[in-house]
């Protein structure tokens, strides 16, 4: 017999997919709102220096935002083997966007390269969090 019952195994896989989802839902919310706020230049204006500065500053708040999310919610849903989880949904979301172009705003490659750097840190922040959050109930 197995060690790993499958129903845990699939209440796990669905923990790094709850993590993912939330931290895309919460990272295109506050993209959308950076956009309508005209943080984030959009392609028709060319912004100045300090324009781009702030838009690569609020974005790289917001994919901290949504990897601490992803790492809290998959620690907190998940049942064995916690940071093994945690670090898939950083590892899951960080492809997603690096293989997607959808959040490239005309920052610049050093920009770009930086919040990739964010994420999976950000994202073991958050299940270190969930984890002493779950660990305390």
């Amino acid at each position: 017999m197995s060690n790993y019952p499958a129903k845990e195994l699939i209440k796990n896989f669905f923990s790094v997919l709850a993590g993912v989802i939330i931290a895309l839902a919460i990272l295109i919310s506050l993209s959308a709102f950076l956009l309508f706020a005209d943080i984030i230049p959009t392609a028709n204006g060319k912004p100045n220096e300090q324009d781009l500065l702030v838009a690569e500053i609020s974005f790289a708040i917001s994919i901290i935002i949504a990897s601490i999310s992803a790492g809290y919610s998959t620690a907190k849903i998940s049942t064995r083997q916690n940071w093994l989880y945690i670090i898939i949904a950083g590892a899951v979301f960080l492809t997603f966007l690096w293989y997607t172009n959808e959040f490239d705003f005309g920052f610049s490659d050093t920009w770009r390269y930086s919040f990739f750097l964010l994420v999976l840190p950000c994202t073991l922040l958050g299940g270190y969090f969930g984890l002493r959050k779950k660990n305390a109930d």
